[in-house]
């Protein structure tokens, strides 16, 4: 399915897909993200003198903020935007075509939304990957 990216002045695109398969695409206003792996203390270094670590598992946090045009009510079924929700998550910092961060489990921890009067919605989330996922340039 082909999604046509929202123009609201800003290069970035976020690519959501929800509950029923319907898809989001959102104009970013903000966006954090934050790859981690976990350490774990493998022995000590050659001399004995210096612990040595490995990396472990690893994960993705992603915290946005966005805008669109539609008006979707996205905290209700079939979207499902709700805290604890398993969602898919595509986030192209330099718009549609480019390298970005691929998640297809992406568990939401927060959500919160806003309507202006002229129909936006405004709103942010929050989360971490459930499983793998793609860097940009991997």
């Amino acid at each position: 399915m082909t999604v046509s990216p929202v123009v609201l002045g800003y290069e970035a695109q976020v690519l959501v897909k929800a509950g029923g398969g319907v898809f989001f695409n959102f104009a970013v206003r903000g966006c954090t993200t934050d790859a981690d792996a976990d350490e774990h203390e493998c022995g000590d270094s050659i001399t004995g003198i210096f612990k040595a670590h490995k990396g472990g598992r690893r994960h993705l946090a992603i915290s946005l903020e966005f805008q669109e045009y539609h008006g979707t009510v996205m905290h209700v079924p079939p979207n499902n935007f709700v805290e604890g929700t398993e969602i898919s998550i595509s986030v192209f910092p330099n718009g549609p075509g480019e390298p970005g961060y691929i998640c297809p489990s992406f568990i939401l921890k927060h959500y919160q939304d806003r309507w202006n009067i002229d129909g936006k919605l405004e709103g942010s989330l929050s989360g971490k990957s459930n499983g793998p996922y793609t860097l940009p340039g991997q």
